[in-house]
């Protein structure tokens, strides 16, 4: 068929059908992967959560589509490589890239067991176990997949992560930066136990030297790290959230981060009574970042994460 000769309308149908027909069969691709990683149902039976196994996997490796929205841009001076590395990561944000299938079974075999722990979790405000408190604090196949694209596409060596939880969302960072060829490091801050500890030991144990855990509230801790004297490259910020823990903790660590690193805050618009006396106004402080004359370009992803890049 000699597509040109159609008419316009008669090329658009025909467009249209081939991305219909090419999402249906990418889809049972992903269904056919599903089969061969779950070695056809086999290994589910020793999950905790079947389900939850089997929706952490999908969310690692079907189609995603994310919702960019730009609310800072350069200036009007000569893109360098830094500005063209970002406009690079925000289009590849909008159909982000699966994670290796490896990856994702290793880091869902992980939240599984998380799952099913019943260790007590008792804090001021909230009371519960290890599984049910992982469910509600870490990192889901669809965020980790946003870390692990925003790293593998800045090449971040030095990374930071503020609210480590149970460390899966670290699990991303450093598995990411293992495909770079190149030695990297992870630090990672956690304030809370048992899941400091938790963290700690797995993320130790798994990758060694490769990764540094530090247990303390941000504000203490972020400016001992800012004299390190090594320039971070990428920091994931999924610490206290409110709008002076997004300033206080940017405002300490900026000047540690090295030309054309990136900052990604998570839940820049929470609101949860249960942990945070009063309005916590985290989308104010998310734009007093973006507002901060060393960020040079800001986006937002599905309403819910914010990025920056500095100069």
């Amino acid at each position: 068929m000699d597509v040109m000769s159609l008419g316009p309308r008669a090329r658009r149908l025909l467009t249209r059908a081939t991305k219909i027909v090419l999402r249906v069969r990418y889809q049972h691709n992903v269904d056919i992967a599903l089969l061969g990683m779950l070695d056809g149902g086999q290994s589910l039976t020793q999950k905790n959560d079947a389900a939850a196994y089997v929706d952490f996997l999908r969310a690692c490796i079907e189609p995603m589509k994310l919702h960019i929205k730009v609310v800072k841009q350069p200036g009007e001076h000569r893109p360098d490589a830094h500005a063209n590395r970002f406009a690079t990561l925000i289009d590849t944000l909008r159909h982000v890239p699966p994670v290796p299938a490896g990856t994702a079974l290793l880091i869902a075999d992980r939240a599984d067991w998380f799952r099913g722990s019943t260790l007590p979790v008792n804090e001021q405000r909230w009371a519960g176990d290890v599984g049910l408190a992982f469910s509600i604090a870490s990192s889901s196949g669809y965020k980790g997949r946003i870390i692990s694209t925003i790293v593998r596409l800045c090449h971040a060596k030095q990374c930071l992560e503020l609210g480590t939880a149970f460390g899966l969302s670290a699990m991303f960072i450093i598995e990411q930066q293992k495909r770079l060829g190149h030695p990297c490091h992870l630090a990672t801050v956690e304030a809370n136990n048992p899941q400091f500890e938790m963290a700690r030991d797995h993320l130790t144990k798994a990758y060694g030297d490769a990764v540094t855990c530090h247990f303390g509230y941000t504000e203490k801790l972020l400016p001992e790290l800012a004299r390190s004297g090594v320039p971070i490259d990428f920091i994931f910020h999924d610490a206290g959230h409110s709008r002076d823990n997004y300033v206080n903790d940017f405002g300490a660590i900026v000047g540690a981060l090295a030309p054309g690193s990136v900052v990604l805050i998570d839940d820049i618009r929470w609101e949860d009574a249960r942990f945070h006396h009063g309005a916590a106004n985290t989308y104010g402080g998310w734009r007093e970042v973006v507002a901060h004359p060393q960020v040079t370009q800001a986006i937002e992803i599905d309403g819910a994460m914010g990025l920056v890049q500095l100069a």
